[in-house]
């Protein structure tokens, strides 16, 4: 494996042709994904507990440096709904351009570290309505339908976090859904 990619709904492994060897689908189990990608960096992750807030619940992280697997623990009412984007099984954060001997990136070939202002002159850059999160340049449109049954497309993608002086990319993201108005 040479490249880790950030998809909309699933982390793509792929080798030095750019050939996709392995999808791991957000919504798939999380086990299976540490256990590839333990194999994949040859090594365990360093994990650590995260505690929930008003947007995400509490769970665990796992990292093998610039590489970071979130498992959320869904209690109570939430631990019976099925996976979705708004809660999947797993999500990914990119916080460098590497780990180990693997290239973290986008489909589009952006990483950590990229210079914010090329991202933002980028011409198919999406930015979220609602400012809750960063732009996006990678996204699916997901069936879904209300609890009423009202049918509707919901976005998903791959999310750009600037660094805090604002000059390059601080952090990478997926998936998140993008809302019209912050929760």
């Amino acid at each position: 494996m040479t490249t880790i990619v950030a998809r909309p709904q699933a982390l793509e492994l792929r080798d030095e042709s750019g050939a996709v060897v392995a999808s791991l689908d957000y919504l798939g189990d999380a086990a299976e994904a540490i256990a590839t990608l333990e194999t994949v960096f040859g090594a365990a992750p360093e994990s650590e507990e995260y505690p929930g807030n008003s947007h995400y619940t509490p769970g665990t992280a796992y990292q093998w440096g610039g590489m970071e697997l979130r498992q959320p623990e869904y209690t109570g009412e939430m631990a019976g709904l099925p996976r979705s984007y708004y809660l999947p099984s797993f999500s990914v954060r990119f916080t460098a351009p590497t780990s180990g001997d693997a290239e973290l990136t986008t489909d589009e070939g952006y990483q950590v570290g990229t210079v914010w202002t090329d991202l933002v002159a980028e011409p198919a850059l999406q930015t979220n309505p609602s400012g809750c999160s960063g732009p996006y340049l990678d996204f699916v449109e997901v069936p879904m339908s209300d609890s009423d049954g009202t049918a509707y497309d919901q976005r998903v993608a791959v999310v750009f976090r600037p660094s805090e002086d604002e000059l390059t990319v601080a952090s990478i993201s997926a998936p998140l859904e993008i809302h019209d108005e912050c929760a």
